[in-house]
C-alpha cells in the first residue's frame, strides 16, 4: 500500500474502529482487490501510541460508540 504524507491505511476493521473512535478522522477508502477494503485515515503523530494501547490490551473505550462505529464501517464496506 502506497501511503502518501498524513495519510495512514489499514485494512484491519476492528483496529481503525479504535482509531476512529480515539479520535482520527477517515478520508476514503479504496478497493484494493475485489474483497478487500482499505481504510485511509488522517494520520495524527498520536497514532503509534493508539495502536500500541489497542494491541496491549490497555486502550479505553466507550463500548457503545465502538460497536456503533465498527456498524458503520461495515455499512462503508457493504456499499462499496
Amino acid at each position: 500500500m502506497e501511503m502518501k504524507k498524513n495519510e495512514y491505511k489499514l485494512s484491519d476493521l476492528f483496529l481503525c474502529g479504535w482509531l476512529l473512535v480515539a479520535g482520527m478522522v477517515l478520508i476514503r477508502t479504496e478497493q484494493q482487490k475485489k474483497n478487500r477494503i482499505v481504510f485511509v485515515l488522517q494520520d495524527i503523530t498520536e497514532r503509534p501510541a493508539l495502536i500500541n494501547q489497542y494491541y496491549s490490551g490497555n486502550a479505553v473505550v466507550c463500548p457503545l460508540a465502538y460497536k456503533n462505529k465498527i456498524g458503520d464501517l461495515k455499512s462503508l464496506i457493504y456499499s462499496s
